[in-house]
């Protein structure tokens, strides 16, 4: 034999089974995230399956994801899935609820000094912002908001949920355009629980 193919031949069968090993490891966690998702989004209708199929595709995307959807229908069960199966399922999932938040809370948390991004936007780096009732944030916090996503050094993944509709808001002049372009760039309607 020639030492030459040997060592060729030892390394195609290394290469193989690291190849098989990293196959074997994320496995285990594809298929645990997939019965997450069945486990946690009860039904049988084609809109639940449906919406199985899309937060599949969009939990390994970092783009922001809207919410939209009547109360009840899952939104913030939907937000955590996503985050739970996303790349780094152990890092912190900040909640915001727009709703209950007062506009001093927001400046602190969520503005910060100077509009960079405050504590809450520094607890989410490496992980997930949930933004809950988006269309509840006051419309100077809108403004104000837009200019922290602008910067992208945060380092987290963002998701809005809402019960209104933010475009039809935004075309009436009651949201930033701005704000709902950035925040809608993967838009995802849950259906309701009629349906």
């Amino acid at each position: 034999f020639k030492v030459e193919e040997l060592i060729a031949t030892l390394r195609r069968g290394i290469e193989f089974r690291q190849f098989n090993a990293e196959r074997a490891s994320a496995a285990p966690t594809a298929a645990s995230t997939a019965a997450d998702i069945e486990g946690r989004l009860l039904g049988e209708s084609p809109q639940i399956k449906k919406l199985i199929q899309q937060i599949r595709k969009l939990a390994v995307v970092r783009t922001p994801v809207l919410l939209s959807g009547e109360s009840g229908t899952g939104r913030k069960t939907v937000a955590e899935i996503l985050h739970a199966a996303g790349d780094l399922p152990d890092s912190p999932l900040v909640r915001i609820d727009c709703s209950l938040s007062s506009e001093a809370s927001f400046r602190g948390g969520l503005l910060g000094q100077d509009g960079v991004g405050g504590a809450w936007v520094q607890q989410a780096r490496g992980g997930t912002l949930l933004l809950q009732h988006l269309q509840c944030l006051p419309f100077p916090m809108q403004k104000e908001l837009v200019s922290v996503l602008r910067n992208t050094s945060h380092g987290f993944r963002l998701i809005c949920s809402t019960s209104e509709d933010l475009e039809k808001l935004t075309d009436e002049g009651l949201f930033h355009d701005e704000l709902f372009y950035r925040v809608a760039a993967l838009p995802l309607q849950l259906p309701p629980l009629r349906d």
